[in-house]
């Protein structure tokens, strides 16, 4: 067997376990969520949906992407949910320590301003 089917053959594994949710998500950024199945982790770039859904970082070392548009559609589908949870998640947290910091910025003025009008 050549090297290009056994990439093949691994990319359709790593495809068919994703699709079946058979994966820990070990870590998302704004544009990519890693993966770990079995004891393997890889990176895929989420940022753009399923027309652009890749692997991340190895890209260059097996030439290849997901197949063809119905696999990668396939695997946004299970990916998606979890994305956008956490994207919804860290947004919420990112505005409530952004409101957090604001009112302890405005307790300080008012503070400032009741001492001054004393």
């Amino acid at each position: 067997m050549k090297i290009k089917e056994h990439i093949n053959e691994i990319i359709n594994l790593i495809a068919s376990s994703i699709i079946e949710g058979d994966y820990e998500v070990v870590q998302f950024t704004d544009h990519s969520i890693k993966i770990k199945i079995d004891e393997t982790k890889f990176e895929i770039w989420t940022a753009n949906g399923a027309e652009y859904l890749d692997f991340w970082n190895v890209t260059s070392m097996f030439g290849e992407t997901f197949g063809d548009e119905s696999t990668r559609k396939k695997i946004w589908d299970s990916l998606e949910p979890r994305i956008q949870l956490h994207r919804s998640t860290s947004l919420k947290d990112e505005k409530i320590a952004a409101i957090a910091k604001l009112q302890a910025e405005l307790a300080e003025l008012q503070a400032e301003v009741a001492e001054l009008t004393k």
